[in-house]
């Protein structure tokens, strides 16, 4: 029982992950940072390397991901202290509204600190990483 409450730290960690990552590609799309999503979206799929190797028992992945997601909150923030999101007068304006940047990405920002700050530091992860588990819960009757 006590493995499957690490497991399920791990994977509500990860899953979330998973759909915030996504998530942010998608607005730095639509807020036409083309640059940034891309950005986003390389640092997310390599990611995704270190998400398969935590399932499989390999705990520098656990270290790693945490680093990755400290490295990724860390650049949101220098992000948005060198290039303030001002609306340009002479172009169309993106489909969604750009005064909405520092809000989504600052929030993303500590919640990759927090989840990075729970990769490096939970024991129940950890532990959870030792023993190895699955991103998905299949065994879970609905």
């Amino acid at each position: 029982m006590q493995n499957r409450d690490n497991a399920r730290l791990a994977r509500g960690v990860l899953v979330g992950h998973l759909m915030v990552g996504a998530s942010a590609a998608g607005l730095f799309t639509f807020h036409e940072r083309f640059t940034a999503a891309l950005v986003t979206t390389v640092w997310y799929l390599l990611s995704i390397g270190l998400i398969v190797g935590m399932c499989r028992f390999l705990q520098w992945c656990r270290v790693g991901l945490g680093l990755w997601f400290i490295v990724g909150a860390a650049v949101s923030m220098a992000y948005l202290a060198y290039e303030p999101p001002q609306p340009e007068a002479l172009t169309p304006a993106p489909p969604i509204s750009i005064k909405l940047l520092p809000f989504w990405l600052s929030t993303a920002a500590l919640g990759y600190l927090a989840g990075g700050l729970t990769m490096l530091l939970s024991s129940r992860v950890q532990r959870a990483t030792a023993k190895g588990f699955a991103l998905w819960d299949v065994s879970h009757n609905w």
